[in-house]
Formats: structure tokens, sequence, C-alpha cells
């Protein structure tokens, strides 16, 4: 990626994304257009929350206080771009944005270690009638994992979705809940050639 607070490259990712979905699904219908929005860190550049699809990389501190040896001035701190990270208590996780800056800061080694992840936005739309993707309620921790999310995302669409609707009214009239369900489910990719099948047949 160009932008130095980039967790993933996003640009070979985005390309491997078109190449394996937009390439590879290009005989099959969708309800509608399908957007996908990858951005490289929590600093959503790119906005990806008001895509169809919006990939965020994280990358989580893994944190070992034991480590802290209570510094006058503790060089993490300053690091946090959102002012949340205490010395001998770390951030706090509902403002902590997992962008990754405080790992390495601490030359004792308090923050030495992350986890690369992403978290997912479904069914964001600009416009005149905007809609704000809804955020999933767990992360993605593997490229293997996020490409298969993709694939039962769009099968999902494909099943659910009628004549010129947006993901995100799926998202609504099914309700988030219920699409996670199916999305950790792994019955749309199991039914995959039934449903690609019935879609080349309609």
């Amino acid at each position: 990626t160009v932008c130095p607070h980039g967790n993933v490259d996003t640009q070979a990712l985005a390309l491997e994304i078109h190449k394996k979905f937009y390439d590879g699904y290009r005989s099959v219908r969708l309800p509608h257009k399908f957007k996908i929005g990858v951005g490289g860190c929590p600093n959503n550049c790119i906005k990806p929350d008001i895509n169809y699809l919006g990939i965020v990389a994280l990358h989580k501190p893994k944190y070992n206080f034991d480590k802290c040896i209570d510094c006058a001035e503790c060089l993490t701190e300053p690091k946090c771009p959102m002012k949340t990270f205490k010395k001998k208590t770390g951030p706090d996780n509902d403002v902590c944005t997992k962008c990754g800056k405080c790992i390495g800061a601490c030359p004792f080694g308090v923050a030495d270690e992350g986890e690369k992840c992403f978290k997912i936005y479904l069914g964001g739309k600009w416009g005149k009638v905007a809609r704000m993707g809804s955020l999933m309620s767990s992360y993605v921790y593997s490229k293997e994992e996020l490409f298969e999310l993709i694939e039962k995302i769009l099968l999902l669409y494909i099943e659910e979705g009628r004549p010129q609707e947006r993901f995100g009214v799926i998202v609504d009239r099914l309700g988030m809940d219920k699409v996670e369900e199916k999305l950790k489910s792994n019955d749309l990719l199991n039914r995959k050639a039934q449903i690609l099948e019935k879609n080349a047949q309609s």
C-alpha cells in the first residue's frame, strides 16, 4: 500500500478480490451492482462503510503488562491517536480502533506483538438515500476466511435479492442478526452449485 498507516497492501488485496470475484463471477447476474471498498486502516479514507461490502484492515495489539516498568514518561501513550492508551492498563477497548500504532512503541516490549484482522461492513450506500454499512459483530482473521466470507455474501445476494434491490435493503429486510447467522454457516457454500444454476436459468 502507498499509505504509511496501511495494515495491509490494499491495492494487492483489491486486485485479488477483483480477479476472484469480478472476473470469476462475470457470468453471474446480481440483483444490482455491488461495490467493494478495501481500507488499510481505521482512518476510513476510502470510506469502506458506504460500500455494499466494506473491508477495513486492523492490527490488534497483544499486551504483556508484566514487562511494564512504569516509566515516568510512557513512550506508548503519545503514539495512540485516540488518546486512550494508558500505561499499566492499556486502552479503553470501546475507544481503541485497533490501528496498531502502539505496537512496538514500548522499548521494554509491552506491545511487541499484534494480530492482523479485518472488520466488515455490510450494505453501505451513498447517494440520495445514504445508508451506513452495518458492522459485523466479529472480525475476520485471515485472507482465506475473508475470501470465503465474500463468496458467501455474493451467494446470499444472489439468492435473497430481488431485481434491482440494493444489498443494504436485503440487510434491513432480513435483519443483521439473520444475515450474520447465514454468513457464519456454511450452508450457502454447500449450496453454491444449486444457487448458481438457478441464477443461470433465471
